[in-house]
């Protein structure tokens, strides 16, 4: 730099001396004297996947910083050696596809969709969805399944779209409830088409897509389930046993305690699937009285939050929840403003027609809930308002809860009324004036288990938490995520032995290490949480977990306060101190 500068002019050199080169000689040094990591990895056999998988799998973790690289990305590398160019293979699939390439925008890495193509392959080889399997599927035959698997995406992308009684009603993508449910209805329609199934096949397909929406099973372990489920589908059409979705299905839809209405976001499966049930219906805008696939339609409030606020209701999950949602233009939300529902109902501003009943009712306001509306007015007190509001809340969801069951086919499958959990055959209610049947005890003892986690739950959400909260379900257990995938805070449980325990559980491929490397730091951790844990390594490699257990029978209602209280400070304390470890792993 001296000599150049010097060669510059005398000037300019002496400029650089005297204000720039201190600057300029420690940035230099800096970058001369930058350590770049190295990881020397042992040569592998191209024969052997499970090598490969753990390279690849080590390449990843040292890659999460940088660019973002899925399997689609590592596949593309290996296949590339076969003479396989898996680029030209998408771009293919999109000018063919017109569906494909519109909801990707043409790029394989859009919401995953390389991936999801790859899924929708492997489920149609009869092989797992996890990404070690993907990253060693066989090159044989590979171009041809690649454009089957690519139609079978572009048929599934149309019944998601189709706004009628055989389609799933996403008018627009984002309320898509979920990118992991499309594999699986690809290779399940696939299927169904290619085998010239009836209606009954067709009909478990939908069942099996709202099931899923309506509980919410692929908010998790999306690889195990995506398998089971498509396996299970083409067993039960050859004779076999009714799949365990619709089981979950059955128990959970079609219980008197299941509830939609802690859906409040489009987080929720849930909450999207609802919208999509309202464009079906044929639900139109207040004002306009179009359907809504004609309009750029927003999630409204049918009690204004501002009415409900003046009117003492606060609570965001109260205001904000699926029943007190739906779809109006924001011309229509602007007529409404922040008028008492009865004002606006009887506008004609709002409803230009003299029939408001007949447009509400595609919308989930029957009579019950339309009556609740009507006395909705700005003169009420507070606790009337919210006795109001509470029978629409209840009229509105009923409304739902009934077409979401319809839609799932609850009550369509010959299921049994044994429980096939196996914790069930445990947990014994016992009586002295009866000894009920088995079926009544499980039946029991799972209405009892999902009040007791919906109170936890409310007992959280009241009085704060960092935690992120799941909806209740129907099991003796209750988890929030944390440090990472298959990391786990566990609440469980046991009625028979009057137990309550908080566990931190790993289940992945890697569990024994990363418990192994947990133990290191055993003292500090029981240190951190003030009591000795149960350190177990299962005889399954694959799942590890400590534990603390205490006392304590849920069927004793009045002591529920106390292991409220129990179950979130151990839940809070143990993800503070297994979170951030497991996180830096």
């Amino acid at each position: 730099m001296d000599d150049w500068l010097r060669s510059q002019g005398e000037e300019l050199h002496r400029e650089f001396r005297e204000t720039w080169r201190q600057q300029w000689t420690n940035a230099a040094s800096t970058f001369q004297s930058f350590e770049v990591p190295l990881v020397e990895l042992p040569k592998v056999d191209e024969a052997d996947p499970e090598s490969i998988g753990r390279v690849c799998a080590i390449f990843e973790k040292l890659n999460s910083t940088g660019t973002d690289l899925s399997v689609y990305d590592l596949l593309t590398a290996r296949l590339y050696r076969h003479q396989i160019r898996l680029h030209d293979l998408w771009d293919a699939a999109v000018a063919k596809h017109g569906r494909l390439a519109r909801w990707s925008g043409g790029k394989a890495d859009t919401n995953k969709f390389g991936v999801l193509l790859l899924r929708v392959l492997a489920l149609r080889r009869g092989l797992e969805v996890k990404p070690k399997v993907l990253i060693n599927l066989a090159p044989q035959g590979f171009a041809d399944d690649w454009m089957r698997a690519a139609a079978a995406m572009e048929r599934a992308l149309e019944l998601v779209e189709l706004v009628a009684e055989d389609g799933f009603g996403v008018f627009d993508r984002k309320w898509l409830p979920g990118y992991a449910l499309l594999p699986v209805l690809a290779a399940l329609r696939a299927e169904v088409d290619e085998r010239k199934l009836g209606k009954h096949e067709r009909a478990d397909v939908r069942h099996w897509y709202w099931s899923n929406v309506f509980l919410e099973r692929y908010s998790s372990a999306v690889e195990s389930k995506s398998r089971k489920d498509y396996a299970e589908l083409l067993a039960y059409w050859s004779g076999g046993p009714v799949p365990d979705v619709f089981k979950e299905a059955n128990a959970r839809i079609g219980s008197d305690n299941y509830s939609v209405r802690d859906s409040a976001s489009f987080a929720s499966a849930v909450y999207s699937g609802v919208f999509c049930l309202l464009a079906i219906r044929g639900a139109r805008d207040w004002r306009r009285g179009e359907a809504i696939q004609l309009q750029q339609l927003e999630d409204h409030h049918i009690f204004p939050q501002a009415y409900l606020r003046r009117h003492g209701v606060t609570a965001r999950t109260a205001i904000n929840t699926i029943a007190n949602r739906t779809l109006i233009s924001d011309e229509t939300n602007l007529k409404i403003s922040d008028r008492a529902p009865a004002e606006y109902v009887a506008s004609t501003e709002v409803f230009p027609g003299d029939d408001p009943e007949r447009i509400l009712a595609p919308h989930f306001i029957d009579a019950q809930a339309m009556e609740s509306m009507r006395q909705a007015t700005s003169l009420l007190d507070r606790s009337a308002a919210a006795e109001v509001y509470e029978r629409f809340l209840r009229a509105r969801e009923q409304a739902i809860v009934a077409v979401t069951r319809e839609a799932a086919g609850v009550g369509y499958y010959p299921i049994s009324t044994e429980v096939a959990d196996e914790e069930a055959e445990e947990e014994q209610i016992e009586s002295l004036s009866e000894r009920p049947s088995p079926g009544k005890v499980a039946s029991q003892t799972k209405a009892l288990q999902f009040e007791f986690w919906k109170g936890l739950a409310d007992f959280m959400r009241a009085s704060g938490t960092p935690l992120s909260l799941q909806r209740p379900g129907f099991a003796h257990w209750y988890n929030f995520t944390v440090g990472h995938a298959g990391s786990l805070v566990s609440l469980t449980v046991n009625t028979r032995e009057q137990q309550l325990a908080c566990k931190f559980y790993v289940h992945s491929e890697d569990a024994r290490s990363v418990f192994a490397k947990l133990k290191e730091s055993k003292e500090d951790i029981e240190r951190q949480l003030g009591t000795e844990l149960e350190w177990d390594e299962r005889d399954d490699r694959r799942r590890c977990q400590a534990v603390e257990r205490r006392a304590g029978d849920i069927r004793d209602r009045d002591r529920w306060p106390e292991f409220f209280a129990w179950f979130k400070e151990r839940a809070e304390a143990f993800a503070s101190a297994f979170g951030p470890r497991v996180a830096g792993l």
